[in-house]
């Protein structure tokens, strides 16, 4: 084995327990151990979403770099396969005491670093998911949007609930900064969660022959 392949099993054997790690924040929502999933199975639905959003979007939106838009939904829970999941709400009560904005983020960023240290352009990574956390760009802005429609998705169908504290939250996420750094694409993301809470029920899941 090459020395870079070997990083990369190093890598993966270290990410492999997302497969099993819960999402706490649906356990603290009431949520048994079997019925929240895993850290792995969000970020799976979060990189489908964003593959896919990204081919539709680009006929309103202009052309997106494809390659960030899978590397911040690739990594941007892959630090908790060392540090766990940290419940948002845990993290809203962080941010908001004084000099400690951005402190999940900073101690997320650097176990992601230490994580693939190893790997070939891993500063293009760790920038790539700084701009993610930043979420300023259409990138970022898209791969959040995924994050929240997964979280909603989940909510509704497993929990049979609508977390309207979350989703106001997350909308005043998106809009920040838009239409002036984004073209406009968060508010039209935004736009978008309310059809999704409003059409969920009524959208068939994708019949086939």
């Amino acid at each position: 084995m090459t020395n870079q392949f070997e990083a990369l099993i190093a890598v993966l054997k270290r990410a492999l327990p997302l497969k099993e790690l819960p999402r706490v924040g649906w356990i603290m929502e009431g949520a048994t151990l079997s019925e929240a999933d895993s850290i792995g199975a969000h970020s799976y639905i979060v990189v489908l979403t964003s593959l896919l959003l990204t081919r539709q979007l680009e006929k309103s939106f202009g052309p997106f770099d494809r390659e960030k838009v899978l590397t911040m939904a690739t990594l941007h829970d892959l630090a908790e396969c060392i540090t766990g999941d940290i419940d948002s709400g845990l993290k809203r009560r962080i941010a908001a005491k004084v000099n400690q904005r951005g402190i999940i983020e900073q101690i997320e960023q650097e176990a992601l670093s230490a994580l693939v240290a190893d790997i070939s352009d891993s500063d293009s990574l760790l920038k790539t998911l700084r701009e993610f956390d930043e979420g300023k760009t259409k990138e970022a802005k898209l791969v959040k949007f995924a994050d929240i429609l997964e979280a909603f998705a989940f909510g509704h169908d497993r929990m049979g609930k609508v977390y309207d504290t979350y989703l106001s939250h997350a909308k005043d996420q998106l809009i920040a900064g838009s239409p002036s750094d984004d073209a406009g694409l968060g508010i039209h993301l935004a736009s978008l969660i309310d059809l999704a809470v409003l059409r969920w029920n009524d959208i068939a899941p994708k019949e086939l022959d």
